[in-house]
């Protein structure tokens, strides 16, 4: 005979747990950002020393104004490179939560199919409708999901592009990161 209070803590337990795995995902996302982040300072503080290096032989107007001009070329391609990775990390965390909320969905919706076969007549059109409900969701994060790589691959390769012309103007040392 089904209880309710035999399988709804199950799914209530499957739910949270979910919840818990998909909070992790955002956290690892968060951690992929901040180290990306660390890099990029130290990475800047590295070029700014040795700008300050080259700065302090210059004994000429004309020295001067082409260390200057090397110093906006190289700053326009670190920072484009800088949000370039930045997008880079952002999108990889998005398509990551994407892709374990479908996982995520397709878990709770076979969870309800078994409390489904185990329910009474009368629960029977509430389950049949959640586990409907449920199986969309699934259907639409796999589709968010394609479309979001696709989109990811496609911002990716106008970054890489506009970053390596800031490479070219400048004096070809732009890193891609992430």
């Amino acid at each position: 005979m089904w209880q309710a209070t035999d399988r709804v803590p199950d799914l209530y337990r499957t739910t949270l747990k979910s919840a818990l795995d998909m909070m992790n995902v955002c956290l690892g996302g968060v951690e992929r950002m901040q180290g990306y982040q660390a890099g990029a300072i130290e990475e800047m503080r590295s070029g700014q020393g040795e700008m300050a290096k080259q700065l302090g032989t210059v004994d000429s107007l004309q020295d001067l104004q082409a260390a200057h001009a090397e110093l906006a070329r190289s700053q326009m391609a670190r920072m484009t490179s800088y949000w370039g990775g930045l997008y880079a990390a952002g999108c990889q965390t998005q398509v990551e939560m994407l892709k374990e909320a479908q996982v995520k969905a397709r878990v709770v919706a076979d969870e309800i199919g078994l409390k489904l076969e185990a329910a009474p007549a009368g629960v029977a059109p509430f389950m049949s409708a959640m586990k409907l409900a449920v199986d969309a969701a699934h259907s639409t994060y796999a589709a968010t999901v394609r479309a979001t790589e696709e989109m990811v691959r496609v911002g990716t390769a106008q970054i890489d592009a506009a970053n390596a012309r800031a490479a070219r103007q400048g004096n070809g040392k732009v890193k891609r990161a992430a």
